[in-house]
């Protein structure tokens, strides 16, 4: 399952599958390229997904895209992502970050049993659970 595309095919179906189960309402763009949506208002939710867990205890997921088949990879725009949704294929941890709270190129979350020290910059899964963020 090494291909990223694969990868980001099985995040895709899972997010896509949650939104339905919720009777939440999904619009898909037709080709690649354009953002998709929920909640009230039409949103734009970025789909990334991650293989699995790093040490046991945290996920990372790129919050960048590429610009052409060989291009640089950018960051998202608040004119082109509201939501990042992020899905571990390993844990099927589903969480939904807003975009004003991911501005980075990569993000990491830890599980909530994490039991090393905490410390104020971290964030963890309860933080970002899809079901409460959508209620």
């Amino acid at each position: 399952m090494k291909n990223t595309s694969n990868i980001g095919n099985v995040g895709q179906a899972y997010v896509i599958a949650k939104f339905t189960e919720l009777g939440i309402p999904v619009y898909l763009p037709i080709g690649e390229g354009y953002p998709t949506d929920f909640n009230g208002k039409l949103n734009k939710i970025q789909i990334k997904t991650t293989e699995s867990l790093h040490d046991e205890e945290y996920m990372t997921w790129k919050l960048t895209h590429q610009e052409g088949y060989h291009g640089n990879r950018i960051k998202y725009s608040n004119q082109e992502v509201d939501y990042f949704a992020l899905y571990c294929i390993e844990t099927k941890i589903l969480c939904l970050v807003p975009f004003e709270q991911a501005q980075t190129n990569t993000i990491s979350i830890r599980l909530d049993s994490y039991q090393g020290k905490r410390l104020k910059t971290m964030r963890f899964v309860s933080e970002y659970q899809f079901e409460s963020i959508i209620k």
